[in-house]
């Protein structure tokens, strides 16, 4: 039998983050209601696991009445999201059940989806991990970064070093203790050290001058690593809710770019959230896949995100996805490790993170001009030709349109 939700819990769906408040400076529509559930069983008869979002009310409140789960099911953790303007539960089923039998009555305006999973877009490349000890010469491992050298990182740096932008990296947890990192960790106490967010982490704010092993193209960005993904059986997966919550954490933290190395299918409520953010100002960067073929990769194929593929030395495009705004490095790529070494990899993973580095510079060097950085980014942006996508110009180029040109 169908059970209604409780009134201590509809009690705590009612209650608003901190961050509220700050979210309210634009509209904020409604995620579009109703149920989209598939009625097939989750694969291996796993335990389903799917998204409830009931908006605000014209009071301002939650209306939680009229909420009734399937047989089985039951709310395992929910949270007011900022960017929603709206309560996200996640709600839970018995191993082997479908998606569409945890839900039978939405409260009105609510709406049911999919808590999908998003994965990781870079691989490793073969061969050991190195460990890098301090060198006479500073960052030994400055020569193999290919990518700096194509970009005019060094003549870029000599204008500015990233101060005074803020970036969010979402993914799997940086690892802060690094000896060519310095991050801070928001969000999930406890959670292990992944490679595929350390490495996103050290191309973007690796320090510079340390002697310990990389530079990243924003030294001196306040870098934040948002938890959003873990290690499971089948590899980092990135639950749909614990994205919208990193991107409420990010928007909380005060980040003015967001970046999104991962990839998985649409969804109304990613799409809502996103959208929301690039109303309030955050530039939302993504990878757009390293499978080619018909479907796109989101969130970078959503418009209010820059999704990037990858290209190698040569320039030559990686496989990818078929919506992509923008190409940046991301083949054999060095850079940090979570084992607190260094390690090579390639993927659209590696390039978003370089166009985050990238626009990170740009943002220091127009004062906290986000959205200036960005039209310098694209402004200056390589076209090769008119089917191609553009590809991430030399960062000289994009600082002379912002007035700063470099020495």
């Amino acid at each position: 039998m169908p059970r209604a939700l409780p009134l201590l819990l509809a009690a705590l769906l009612g209650a608003a983050a901190p961050g509220e408040a700050r979210a309210q400076v634009a509209d904020c529509p409604p995620v579009e209601p109703g149920i989209d559930l598939p009625g097939e069983p989750a694969e291996g008869g796993r335990a389903p696991s799917i998204l409830v979002v009931i908006p605000k009310d014209e009071a301002g409140a939650i209306q939680a009445a009229g909420l009734e789960l399937g047989a089985g099911a039951q709310i395992v953790e929910s949270r007011f999201s900022p960017l929603l303007c709206a309560t996200v539960a996640r709600v839970s089923g018995a191993p082997g059940a479908s998606p569409a039998s945890l839900v039978v009555k939405l409260p009105e305006g609510a709406a049911a989806l999919p808590d999908d999973e998003y994965a990781p877009e870079a691989e490793p490349e073969p061969g050991p991990v190195a460990i890098a000890t301090p060198e006479p010469k500073p960052d030994p491992y400055r020569k193999q970064q290919w990518a700096l050298d194509v970009l005019g990182a060094d003549s870029a740096q000599r204008v500015t070093l990233g101060e005074n932008a803020r970036v969010a990296v979402l993914d799997t947890r940086a690892n802060d203790a690094h000896a060519d990192l310095a991050l801070r960790v928001v969000g999930a106490a406890g959670a292990r050290a992944g490679q595929h967010g350390t490495l996103v982490a050290g191309i973007i704010g690796a320090i510079r001058g340390n002697g310990a092993g990389i530079v990243g193209l924003a030294p001196r960005a306040a870098l934040v690593s948002i938890p959003v993904c873990e290690a499971t059986p089948r590899g980092d997966l990135c639950r749909l809710y614990d994205v919208v919550n990193g991107l409420d954490l990010a928007w909380g933290e005060r980040a003015q770019i967001v970046n999104l190395s991962l990839v998985g299918p649409p969804n109304r409520v990613l799409e809502r959230a996103v959208r929301r953010l690039d109303t309030l100002g955050v530039v939302v960067v993504a990878a757009a896949g390293n499978r080619s073929g018909a479907t796109p990769a989101y969130p970078g194929a959503y418009p209010w995100v820059i999704g990037v593929a990858a290209t190698d030395r040569s320039g030559r495009l990686a496989p990818s996805g078929p919506v992509v705004d923008l190409t940046a490095p991301g083949v054999e790529i060095v850079s940090t490790a979570a084992n607190g070494g260094f390690a090579f990899a390639s993927g659209s993973s590696l390039a978003a993170a370089h166009v985050s580095g990238a626009l990170a510079l740009l943002t220091s060097a127009s004062e906290g001009d986000v959205a200036g950085a960005r039209r310098a980014l694209f402004g200056a942006a390589l076209r090769t030709s008119a089917t191609a996508p553009p590809a991430l110009a030399p960062l000289c180029e994009a600082l002379a349109k912002l007035g700063k040109p470099c020495d």
